[in-house]
């Protein structure tokens, strides 16, 4: 039995759970924010910089630690370009309305 498979670039283990593929997001995450920090030390516009970023959204499957991670990174995200991002939360929330 395979305990854990990576498909198209996600992380499944054999328990559904999610906590190795936020992790692997948080790790990438971390190592683009540096891009966006250098980027702004050359006062590259903002709306150039918001292209950079980007979230997936995992659903609802996600441990409260895991989002708490992911929210901590796009906070991060945020302070960067000096704006008020969507949580996780609000970024499921609106998919789930439209």
């Amino acid at each position: 039995m395979v305990e854990e498979y990576k498909y198209l670039g996600i992380f499944i283990d054999n328990s559904l759970n999610w906590a190795k593929n936020t992790a692997v997001l948080y790790r990438k995450g971390m190592s683009r924010l540096f891009f966006h920090r250098r980027l702004r030390s050359f006062n590259v516009c903002k709306e150039i910089m918001l292209m950079f970023y980007g979230v997936a959204c995992l659903g609802s499957r996600l441990k409260v630690a895991d989002v708490n991670r992911l929210n901590k990174f796009i906070r991060g995200t945020g302070s960067v370009l000096s704006l008020r991002l969507e949580t996780l939360e609000m970024v499921l929330e609106k998919k789930m309305l439209s």
